[in-house]
């Protein structure tokens, strides 16, 4: 319910990593790459097409809810969409999350900068700044560890 009040696609899964991506097939091209890196998906979240400060906090909330939830990464692409609307949700959840868990960042397009200066400085979020999202894979397979 509270999926669809926030326009997103959420399916919970049996693992323990938080996946939130922009679109299903990068959605499922990282669980893919997880899952080859050892990491098992606890859930996962598309944001769709219409990406706002609301509903990334809304997500971000939402994936981190299961106990079993250790980390997370966020896979974000924005065309249109404003990365920037993106960092600010996911600087208001982290207010309310508490706890250490990692959160792996990946956004890239439009206002990707803005975005990045936003986030750089916030505690257990670890930005990446590169396309592969192989990179943002492997960065949270390390923190796992």
């Amino acid at each position: 319910l509270r999926a669809r009040e926030l326009g997103v696609s959420f399916v919970p899964l049996d693992g323990d990593i938080a996946v939130i991506a922009s679109g299903a097939g990068l959605g499922m091209a990282t669980l893919d790459m997880l899952k080859r890196n050892g990491l098992a998906p606890a859930t996962f979240l598309d944001t769709g097409g219409g990406i706002s400060e609301v509903m990334v906090k809304g997500a971000l909330e939402l994936v981190m809810e299961p106990l079993q939830v250790r980390g997370a990464i966020i896979n974000l692409y924005g065309g249109i969409n404003s990365m920037l609307a993106a960092a600010q949700g996911i600087k208001a959840a982290l207010k309310n999350l508490g706890g250490n868990r990692p959160i792996v960042v990946k956004v890239l397009g439009n206002q990707q900068e803005e975005a990045w200066a936003m986030l750089d400085s916030e505690p257990n979020v670890h930005l990446i700044r590169v396309v592969q999202t192989e990179a943002a894979v492997a960065r949270l397979a390390e923190l796992m560890r």
